[in-house]
């Protein structure tokens, strides 16, 4: 947990830039702020999100934990475009954060990979990747992250 919570404790502006994709067919950015504390007990990091811009507007709640059965991060998220929750499943790689998940939705198949790194003092960047039905695999979103002091 002492690496999450390097990466991600405290609040953040960030940018998200979509890619045209079928998700997403006119592309475009949105901006937006998330705060992230210790969940009870130090044992999780709650993420809270917001986003506006001309994709759309986004608010979600995330929860990061350690699940020693899996040996592995554990990410449940919850957004207001989608019911229920989204699990991904984590590990550091180096000093980047990789989860994936695979879930359905609209009666497709759909995978996704987020790969989080450090990019500055104060800064994070993440990508997340998408692929519907084994469709290749195509950047969905890049998000850019500056720590407020």
């Amino acid at each position: 947990m002492e690496r999450l919570k390097k990466f991600y404790l405290g609040s953040w502006d960030f940018t998200e830039t979509y890619e045209k994709t079928t998700f997403s067919p006119q592309g475009g950015s949105d901006t937006g702020v998330y705060t992230s504390e210790l969940g009870p007990g130090g044992n999780s990091i709650v993420n809270r999100f917001h986003s506006h811009g001309a994709v759309g507007d986004f608010e979600g709640l995330l929860v990061m934990t350690w699940d020693a059965k899996e040996n592995a991060y554990k990410s449940y998220v919850f957004g207001n475009e989608f019911r229920g929750c989204i699990v991904q499943t984590g590990q550091f790689e180096g000093d980047v954060l990789r989860f994936s998940s695979e879930f359905s939705a609209e009666g497709m198949k759909l995978k996704l990979r987020n790969v989080t790194r450090v990019s500055g003092p104060g800064k994070i960047a993440s990508e997340e990747y998408i692929t519907a039905e084994g469709s290749p695999e195509t950047l969905l979103v890049r998000l850019e992250a500056k720590k407020r002091p």
